[in-house]
């Protein structure tokens, strides 16, 4: 019952019936009292006639008279005028048409009652009529709607006020249409990425899986080789093999982030193991470039994954590592305070053009201006993947660079997050 005064619609129909109801209820005892007004009148003008016609007789008393008309009337007078009277054909079963005072009064106030009660049945049939074609608009309204989303448009919301069944459904409508555009939006954009990322996938793996073809055709076609060419042609293919493996690896763990099916293990550790961790698989090349490699790390704890932090950590120090001269140099930093936990990591390298800047951790993006240092493994997705496991984690990766001076990468994570 409570659910039912919260529609605005019965509330506004049940008042105006109730108006309705009780105008048709003063009215008609308005018209009740006017019309006995005029029977108590009629009456009364009789009993004036009546005592008249019998003061014309010298045996009458008055006073007798008189209070039969404003007193209880006593039996005995009772059973004398009704016989006398009944004599006359004037009973109490006499149609009311012989009394035509009475019979006046009677017909006014039934003409006065069927009127009223006529003009109230229009009323509530307009006041229901109206409600009628409010609820049928508000449907068509809907209907609407539902048409155009069924169409694609999602554009249409309502705005219904209140806490009625329609003000909940046109809410609902809202959050349906607004819940499906998104999906819509992420089901084309996920359309475009898996587009881009197959194309940007046959680009890759074009050049290794060409030159595996060229290989295997000369193995084939010079069977004269001898051990030394052979195993240099080994050496490539397995090369090529190893930066399809590589590739393959890292579009695998950038999809599973991106769809979000990656759950982070968190768990509170020491940024310096996570950080010696990610180096590890750099040491070698670091060594063969003769990189001076500083190291400086506080002591400090945070609650992370490690295997994906390392991760994203080693692809960007392995950025450093391949756009660093021989002899170079690379630091890494960590600092910590009640406010943020920040590992930073520097290069004296070639740097990054203002221009390149901005697009630096798009997938598959390579710098519009060509590298001093020839570079054929980078294919452009290392730090991508970087910033969408620093980021996942509540992270955030920013970078400065000056050309032919150095870039440098910030990796920021607040205390209270």
């Amino acid at each position: 019952m409570n659910n039912i005064f919260k529609n605005n619609f019965l509330k506004q129909f049940s008042l105006l019936w109730l108006i309705n109801i009780i105008v048709l209820i003063a009215v008609l005892n308005i018209f009740i009292n006017i019309s006995f007004d005029k029977i108590k009148s009629n009456y009364i003008s009789e009993s004036y006639a009546l005592i008249g016609a019998l003061s014309n007789t010298h045996s009458i008393q008055e006073d007798k008279i008189a209070s039969v008309f404003t007193q209880d009337t006593k039996i005995e007078y009772y059973k004398a005028g009704k016989q006398i009277m009944a004599t006359y054909g004037y009973k109490e079963d006499m149609d009311i048409k012989l009394i035509p005072s009475v019979n006046k009064s009677y017909e006014s106030l039934k003409l006065r009652v069927n009127i009223l009660i006529v003009l109230s049945i229009i009323m509530l049939y307009l006041i229901t009529l109206l409600f009628y074609r409010k609820i049928n608009i508000y449907i068509e309204k809907l209907n609407q709607g539902i048409k155009k989303v069924i169409e694609g448009d999602f554009s249409l919301r309502f705005s219904f006020i209140g806490e009625d069944s329609f003000s909940v459904l046109a809410h609902n409508f809202n959050q349906m249409a607004e819940r499906l555009e998104n999906a819509l939006k992420e089901l084309t954009k996920e359309k475009f990425f898996l587009k881009d990322t197959l194309a940007n996938i046959s680009h890759q793996l074009k050049t290794p899986i060409t030159s595996m073809n060229l290989f295997t055709e000369a193995l084939i076609n010079n069977s004269s080789m001898d051990e030394n060419e052979i195993e240099k042609i080994g050496c490539k293919m397995r090369s090529s093999l190893y930066s399809m493996e590589w590739l393959i690896k890292k579009l695998l763990k950038l999809a599973k982030i991106e769809s979000g099916v990656i759950e982070y293990n968190k768990v509170s550790r020491s940024f310096k193991e996570t950080i010696e961790k990610a180096i590890e698989p750099l040491l070698i090349i670091i060594e063969e470039k003769n990189i001076n490699l500083s190291v400086n790390l506080e002591d400090g704890s945070y609650s992370h994954d490690i295997g994906w932090t390392s991760e994203a950590l080693t692809n960007i120090i392995k950025n450093s590592v391949e756009h660093t001269k021989q002899q170079g140099e690379i630091s890494i930093c960590y600092e910590n305070n009640l406010l943020y936990h920040k590992i930073t990591i520097s290069d004296n390298g070639e740097g990054i053009d203002k221009e390149d800047l901005p697009h630096i951790f798009e997938r598959f993006y390579k710098g519009k201006s060509r590298s001093s240092i020839k570079n054929t493994e980078s294919i452009g997705i290392g730090l991508a993947l970087s910033k969408s496991i620093i980021e996942g984690q509540g992270g955030f990766l920013q970078v400065e660079s000056t050309k032919e001076y150095g870039s440098k990468f910030t990796i920021t994570f607040l205390t209270n997050v």
